[in-house]
């Protein structure tokens, strides 16, 4: 009878053991389908605008049916999020791969990160211009995910602030607020609708074109710098 019984608990235990995989399966698959669906959307979004594009195109694009892609996402407002949040997430990945290449001092890795966010928001614009439209929608109806895109960007700068002062190189006694600080002065080159606006001027005076938008950033920066550095 032991016998019997330990062998109905292994067989439990394996039981629910292919159970949890079955479900690990069906969930890795669910997220799958669901970056498929924001892939499909970033592109719609990216060539007709966020207006324009329906739930039912995106929903051809990834070879199913608006009810089955209801499944994964309420409505196109939910997508546009979702297409959001991923936005955020290559940014910061990109701006991070520049913040751990080698720097002589923090004072360049300052100056680094904000120029390169400022090329990577001109360039991904550049190649894909009506996906300001999703900019607005972000602004307008989830000024939720505005919210976390600034702190990303506070988070990161207030890193490099806490490695100069680490070092002896800065003096800033509140980093988190100082960040904040910096992130304002220097909206012109990393907020996503500022820098929309900027290259509708740049169609019509050179000033506000990005390679001269770098030097002015650059100099922004070394004024901030200055405030900075220890006595």
């Amino acid at each position: 009878m032991e016998f019997i019984y330990n062998f109905g608990e292994k067989n439990k235990r394996f039981v629910h053991f292919l159970f949890s995989c079955a479900i690990f399966q069906i969930m890795e698959k669910q997220e799958e389908i669901k970056e498929k669906i924001l892939d499909a959307a970033y592109e719609r979004f990216s060539k007709y605008g966020f207006g324009k594009t329906t739930v039912t195109e995106i929903a051809g694009d990834c070879s199913m049916s608006a009810s089955n892609l209801y499944r994964y996402f309420e409505n196109k407002n939910d997508i546009g999020a979702g297409v959001g949040v991923r936005f955020t997430e290559c940014e910061e990945k990109a701006i991070r791969q520049e913040m751990r290449q080698p720097c002589s001092n923090e004072a360049k890795r300052l100056e680094r990160i904000i120029v390169a966010t400022l090329r990577y928001l001109y360039n991904e614009f550049a190649s894909r211009p009506h996906i300001m439209e999703l900019v607005d929608f972000v602004i307008k109806e989830r000024y939720d995910l505005a919210e976390k895109y600034k702190d990303v960007h506070i988070s990161m700068v207030a890193e490099v602030l806490a490695l100069g002062n680490a070092s002896g190189e800065f003096d800033v006694k509140d980093v988190v607020e100082m960040a904040g600080t910096i992130k304002m002065a220097v909206a012109s080159f990393n907020d996503p609708a500022i820098i929309g606006v900027m290259m509708e001027c740049a169609k019509h005076d050179d000033y506000y074109k990005l390679e001269n938008m770098e030097r002015v950033a650059k100099r922004v920066v070394g004024i901030l710098v200055d405030g900075l550095k220890k006595r």
